[in-house]
C-alpha cells in the first residue's frame, strides 16, 4: 500500500478506564476541576460512560462496566473484565479513520476486527478483539470510523476544555513509531520509549493546564 493509499489516523478520544463509573468520574473531576457530563450505555458490550469534549472532533471517555447490564457472551472492551479493584486512570485512546479495514491491514495483528457498534440512532465502527486486550497495552490506538456528518463531539456540552498534549510512553516505543509512519502525525502527540508503558494528557481547562495520566 502506498503512502498516498494509506487511511489518515487522528485522535478521536482518550479513555479512561475504571471499576466503578463513579469513581473514574470522580478521578477526572479530582485531576481536571471540571464535571463530566453523563454521556450513555452501550448495550453489546454491557458498558456505561460520561464524555468530555475537548475540541471539535475529540473527547475523553470514561468508561466501565454497567453493573445494570446483563453481562455479554463476549469479552468487553478496553480490558475492562480485567479491571477488578483497578484504580481510575487514562489507559487507552482511540484512533479515527475514514476506512477501518485498510487501516486495520496496517495495524497490529492484535488490533482485532471491524465491529458495528451502536447506541440509540449512533453507529460506528470500532476495532475489537476477541479477548478485549488493547494493542501494545493501549499504547496502539482502538481504531474507530464514524458515519458521515459532523464529529459526535460537536454535540457534547461545552466545558471550556480542549486537548493540548498527549504523550505515549511505552518499551517498544519504535514500533509503534513503525506503525504509525505515514498514517498518523499530529503535535500535540510525543511517543516515548520507556521501561511502563504509561499515557498522560495535558488539558486546558477554565483553571488552568491539568494533567491526566
Amino acid at each position: 500500500m502506498t503512502l498516498e493509499q494509506k487511511p489518515k489516523l487522528c485522535i478521536d478520544h482518550l479513555t479512561v478506564t475504571a471499576a466503578k463509573l463513579e469513581d473514574g468520574v470522580d478521578y477526572v473531576r479530582e485531576c481536571l476541576n471540571v464535571d463530566i457530563p453523563v454521556g450513555g450505555k452501550h448495550e453489546l458490550m454491557s458498558t456505561h460512560n460520561h464524555l468530555l469534549r475537548l475540541g471539535e472532533t475529540v473527547f475523553l471517555e470514561i468508561i466501565a462496566i454497567d453493573p445494570n447490564a446483563k453481562k455479554p457472551n463476549h469479552a468487553r472492551w478496553f480490558a475492562l473484565d480485567e479491571k477488578g479493584d483497578e484504580q481510575p486512570k487514562l489507559s487507552g485512546w482511540v484512533a479515527a479513520t475514514t476506512n477501518i479495514e485498510k487501516s486495520l491491514e496496517l495495524a497490529p495483528k492484535a488490533a482485532g476486527k471491524s465491529t458495528k457498534i451502536s447506541r440509540g440512532e449512533i453507529f460506528w465502527h470500532m476495532s475489537i478483539t476477541q479477548d478485549g486486550s488493547m494493542p501494545y497495552e493501549g499504547a496502539y490506538p482502538i481504531l474507530i470510523m464514524w458515519p458521515g456528518g459532523s464529529h459526535p463531539a460537536t454535540r457534547m456540552e461545552d466545558k471550556g476544555c480542549t486537548l493540548k498534549s498527549f504523550s505515549i510512553c511505552h518499551p517498544k516505543a519504535s514500533e509503534l513509531n513503525a506503525y504509525f509512519d505515514g498514517q498518523f502525525e499530529d503535535e500535540r502527540v510525543t511517543i516515548f520509549e520507556a521501561d511502563d508503558m504509561k499515557l498522560t494528557a495535558e488539558i486546558n481547562t477554565p483553571t488552568g493546564v491539568k494533567i491526566l495520566s
